[in-house]
């Protein structure tokens, strides 16, 4: 299966859970909503979100 991060925006406050390839993209990119620039610590597992 492949990894799967959930990528919060700094900016536009957007979350969306990725895969490793749009990760890639996002932190070439910057977001796809709002094109502010990413950074790896705006990304998490999934696990890592659960309360």
């Amino acid at each position: 299966m492949a990894k799967q991060f959930v990528f919060d925006c700094p900016e536009c406050d957007s979350v969306v859970a990725v895969g490793g390839e749009i990760r890639a993209e996002i932190l070439e990119h910057g977001c796809v909503l709002c094109e502010a620039p990413a950074s790896v610590g705006d990304f998490c597992r999934p696990s890592e979100t659960d309360a």
